[in-house]
Order: C-alpha cells, then structure tokens, then sequence
C-alpha cells in the first residue's frame, strides 16, 4: 500500500526512501504510521561512512629549531585540513610521521591534505627534506 503511493510520488522506490531521510517534509502527506515505521530503517540505510585515510611523511629540517618547526608544520596541516588528525609518529627513525584521518568527505580531505603535505615539504626544503606518500 505505502510502496506504490511512494513510487508514485518519488519515481523509485530508493529515490523516496533518499528523499524522506534527507528531508523529512517530503513525507508529508504519507500515512504517520509508516513513516514512523521507515525512518530508523532508513537512517541506518543511508548513514554516511566514514573513511579513512593515512598518508607517511618525511619531514627533516636541520636547523637548530628543527623540531619545533616540523612540529608547527605539523599542527598547521591539522588547521589547514580542517579534519582530526591522529598524529602517529613512526619510531623508525624521528623524521617519519605517519597522520590518520576519518572523515565523511574523503575526496576533499585528501586533496587538502595533498596541498598542506606538498606545503610542508616546501617549508623545510631550505634546510631539510621531505616527501609524502598516500598510505592504503
């Protein structure tokens, strides 16, 4: 009964249950009673994923501040992705970092991110070197 009311009013089946998650005023004038029947469903359906994505990078400056400075490159890629960097420092060797992301927008993130690396390496390039490295 309510299935071919919303593939009359939606087109698809799928193209409803979309629309009544993302606007609920879509489904006004559908029966309360299957709506309120349908939305925990379709919460669950279409709950956004989270990805996540790990890039290595190699920061070494060799000036006297060296540390402090990669530690600011450091928290300023944090800033300029606007995403919640897990920092994990790879003890092979001090000048390997490797930075864990989550995010719902992976496409984004990681061209922020590409930018901010490829940023950082050219800040220490004077006096250091670095590189970076998408992590699968």
């Amino acid at each position: 009964e309510i299935g071919d009311k919303l593939v009359d009013d939606f087109g698809s089946l799928e193209s409803a249950f979309e629309e009544i998650k993302n606007d609920p005023q879509a489904s006004e004038g559908l029966d309360k009673k299957w709506i309120n029947a349908l939305m925990p469903t379709l919460q669950k359906m279409y709950k956004e994923k989270e990805t996540e994505i790990k890039v290595g990078l190699f920061l070494a400056s060799y000036e006297g501040n060296g540390l402090n400075k990669v530690k600011n490159i450091l928290t300023g890629i944090r800033e300029s992705t606007g995403a919640d960097i897990k920092f994990m420092p790879n003890y092979k060797d001090g000048y390997n970092y490797r930075l864990q992301i989550r995010t719902k927008d992976p496409k984004n993130v990681e061209k922020k991110l590409k930018t901010a690396a490829e940023e950082a390496i050219e800040s220490v390039k004077s006096n250091g070197e670095g590189s970076y490295k998408l992590l699968k």
